[in-house]
């Protein structure tokens, strides 16, 4: 495969602590939190090899596109994305702390609720982290097909997606097909957003396709939330799961050797409820 151009954000060029952060890299710094080192680490590594092949750099903020005009970025603005990077530098290893306990907490005050096609109690006010906020957001249109691929993002950077795609003249239901935002994460999307990007809640014929990158070893059942795969599905979009396997989302292609239907997440009537929504 020949690389031409790689998509990446170089935080480094963004923040005096991210700058900062990367030049103790080199002493291996313990000052460093883990996943913060970690993260600089290996966009360094992928920076180093991106320059030693002589592929061009370019950052993945709002308005860039590909040449054939094909791809689009839809967020974040640069502006946002430093915005971001302040936030990340100044989390401290107490706030990782309070995080852990608090999903402990979560945890042991576990129960169960109910949800049908149209009773849904995912949450309005969830947050992620501004780490996962930093994703790009990136829109493929194909023979007038919108395709939305959403990374990590969360409730206000998509907030932000959308309203430049609104502008446009976008409509709920435009997508025939959406990668469910950090693995089907009950926090990074809300009935809201679901709805400006979807359509309404109660929907039983098919609209577009989601799928959801979660992991095959999943023993706690954190990814996906059952909340979110319900609130997908309620406004047409059934959920697909890799959980380790390949598959293939296709239109008007030949059939591939060796693959079966694939099976969307059904609509769970008893999901996880942590007393967060």
């Amino acid at each position: 495969m020949t690389v031409k151009k790689l998509l990446m954000h170089l935080p480094w060029s963004h923040s005096a602590g991210m700058a900062r952060a990367r030049t103790l890299l080199s002493y291996n710094a313990r000052s460093l939190r883990t996943e913060l080192r970690d993260s600089l680490q290996g966009a360094t590594d992928l920076e180093e090899v991106a320059k030693a092949q002589g592929v061009p750099i370019e950052e993945p903020f709002l308005d860039w596109t590909s040449d054939d005009g094909v791809l689009r970025v839809l967020g974040p603005t640069e502006d946002y994305y430093r915005e971001l990077l302040a936030d990340i530098v100044e989390a401290s290893t107490t706030l990782e702390a309070k995080s852990s306990w608090e999903d402990t907490l979560r945890k042991l005050l576990a129960g169960t609720v109910y949800e049908d096609l149209d009773i849904e109690t995912l949450a309005e006010n969830a947050e992620t982290t501004a780490k996962n906020n930093t994703s790009a957001i990136c829109l493929l249109e194909v023979d007038s097909k919108k395709l939305l691929f959403t990374g990590d993002a969360g409730i206000p950077a998509l907030g932000q997606a959308l309203d430049v795609l609104e502008a446009d003249g976008f409509q709920p239901g435009d997508l025939q097909f959406v990668q469910v935002p950090h693995h089907g994460s009950r926090r990074n999307v809300s009935p809201s957003v679901l709805n400006r990007l979807l359509g309404p809640k109660g929907q039983s014929a098919k609209v577009g396709t989601a799928f959801a990158s979660v992991p095959k070893k999943n023993p706690e059942h954190k990814h996906p939330s059952k909340k979110t795969t319900n609130a997908f599905l309620r406004r047409g979009y059934p959920v697909h799961l890799t959980q380790g396997v390949s598959k293939w989302s296709y239109l008007n292609a030949p059939e591939r050797s060796g693959y079966s239907t694939s099976a969307p997440e059904p609509l769970h009537t008893s999901v996880e409820d942590s007393g967060d929504t």
